[in-house]
């Protein structure tokens, strides 16, 4: 499979950043009940961050996964019709509407 390699090593970094997010949301909770704002601040700066990370990486992955699945699909001839599309006989074939005159 195309891209098997980078799909699962950005798949393990993204399980990392949602791990991280996870770590920063409970030391959230926690500052926020001592009444630290700087910390609080920081922590969730680093969180969005972490998300935007993540975000990043999930478009990223989108991509790799498409293009992993638009190669298996494809024609080994790169036509963009599907295999029988072409072989269907003309009484198969509906025939093109007339256009009326006006």
């Amino acid at each position: 499979m195309k891209n098997a390699m980078t799909i699962g090593c950005l798949s393990r970094q993204m399980k990392r950043q949602c791990e991280r997010i996870d770590e920063l949301t409970m030391d959230l909770e926690s500052v926020e009940n001592v009444g630290n704002d700087d910390l609080v601040e920081e922590l969730g700066d680093q969180r969005l961050e972490c998300l935007e990370q993540l975000q990043r990486s999930l478009l990223m992955l989108t991509g790799l996964i498409a293009e992993s699945v638009a190669e298996k699909t494809a024609n080994a001839d790169d036509s963009a019709f599907v295999e029988g599309e072409l072989t269907a006989t003309k009484s198969e074939v509906a025939p093109p509407e007339e256009e009326t005159k006006a």
